[in-house]
């Protein structure tokens, strides 16, 4: 399974529920900036697991949070993921509902034939018992979820860095061609001032 492109946001400046239908059609997919949304697929690729599954966020924790979006924006933003199974697989779209509290979780299996996961089966535990490792998970999923971001950012770091690289050398070889171009035009003139001068010493 293979992540094309995942994209968090809403209609511009939105208030609300998002009526989305499903529609990949809405001129407002995929636009990116503030009141309108983010790419996440880099942070959705790194929820992908061992096993070549999506699975996002299982605990549900809130998405504005994770995408560090949005957080002061009252649209009901939805979460959009775009994957395919195989290189020359048919790219498929899976859409979140649009909910108020955005906590989506994103459940993708590793082939086609994969299935629906299965659902958890959590033994039963002493109320006390219960509360501390309740307790150890929150802070051990704040830690993932903190160690997410931050993978995501530093790829996102070394992505601009790369695009910075890559301009600065394109505007290094258009000078240089710049140059070659200037020298080559001041040889051409002096060649022919040359033999304007031979010319008229002949004559």
């Amino acid at each position: 399974m293979i992540i094309v492109r995942a994209w968090y946001g809403g209609p511009y400046n939105y208030r609300g529920m998002v009526y989305h239908g499903n529609n990949l059609a809405l001129g407002w997919l995929w636009q990116i900036g503030v009141c309108k949304g983010k790419d996440v697929t880099a942070i959705l690729r790194l929820a992908v697991n061992v096993s070549g599954e999506l699975d996002f966020n299982p605990e549900k924790h809130f998405c504005n949070e994770l995408f560090d979006f949005g957080r002061d924006w009252p649209c009901w933003k939805i979460l959009v993921v775009q994957y395919k199974y195989g290189e020359r697989g048919q790219v498929q779209t899976w859409f979140s509902p649009s909910v108020g509290d955005e906590q989506y979780h994103c459940f993708l299996p590793a082939s086609p034939r994969g299935g629906a996961k299965r659902p958890r089966v959590t033994p039963k535990v002493a109320p006390a018992e219960k509360k501390a490792k309740s307790s150890a998970k929150a802070r051990a999923d704040a830690k993932a979820a903190k160690a997410l971001k931050a993978k995501a950012k530093a790829e996102e770091a070394e992505s601009a860095r790369a695009a910075a690289e890559e301009e600065e050398a394109a505007r290094v070889r258009a000078a240089a061609a710049e140059a070659r171009a200037a020298a080559e035009a001041r040889a051409t003139a002096e060649a022919a001032a040359a033999r304007a001068r031979v010319a008229a010493d002949i004559r």
